[in-house]
């Protein structure tokens, strides 16, 4: 099926202004939305979870009929989405990924809005598919106390492994953030990382983690 074109190029054909029909429109922000986010963002990492998630919507509109109304379109592509399946292994895409391209579509939706592209987001969120709730399981104490045990030993990998294991512990920092970490942080007693989304957070380092 051949994309439409962005309906903007339409405009002034035979003295009046057709209105976009929901496919060309939702073509049409995704292509503003992409140029936007390469613009603004310095995460070439971002820039590909975008065209990820954004796959599915363009293959929605691609194979799918027209819809009456852009709320209808979207309604439909969530349908899809609960029956769509990984064309590599057959199964039906996890709750997470589906969650994903949902905060994808939303994020392109607030921004149009923001934008001036639409009135109102013809979704509400209680219609959207949600990531199911985390379940944590962390190590009990004593669990960690037979960790550090087997890391009593004095050779170099150890000594790291063990290091590394309580500054987790005492920071609560995740892996990204202790890759950042310097020796000129352990002077410092903190270290200033960038967290998801390229903020910046600034970690204490107790003083159990510097010995």
């Amino acid at each position: 099926m051949q994309q439409p074109k962005p309906f903007w190029q339409n405009l002034f054909q035979r003295g009046r202004t057709p209105r976009p029909s929901p496919h060309e429109q939702l073509y049409t922000l995704i292509e503003q939305y992409l140029n936007y986010r390469r613009a603004i963002c310095q995460s070439a990492g971002t820039l590909q979870m975008d065209r990820y998630y954004f796959r599915f919507l363009q293959q929605y509109l691609h194979t799918n009929p027209p819809a009456e109304t852009l709320r209808e379109l979207l309604l439909g592509y969530l349908a899809w989405l609960k029956q769509l399946r990984s064309p590599r292994t057959g199964r039906l895409y996890s709750p997470d990924t589906l969650a994903g391209a949902c905060e994808r579509l939303m994020a392109i939706l607030n921004w149009a809005v923001e934008e001036g592209y639409l009135e109102r987001i013809p979704l509400k969120r209680k219609e959207l598919i949600k990531r199911p709730e985390p379940l944590p399981k962390p190590f009990t104490p004593e669990e960690v106390r037979l960790l550090l045990q087997k890391l009593a030993g004095k050779d170099w990998e150890t000594t790291r492994n063990r290091a590394i294991i309580i500054t987790c512990l005492e920071l609560g920092c995740r892996r990204g953030e202790l890759l950042q970490m310097t020796v000129g942080d352990l002077k410092r007693g903190y270290s200033e990382v960038r967290q998801k989304g390229n903020r910046l957070h600034v970690m204490h380092i107790t003083s159990c983690a510097r010995e």
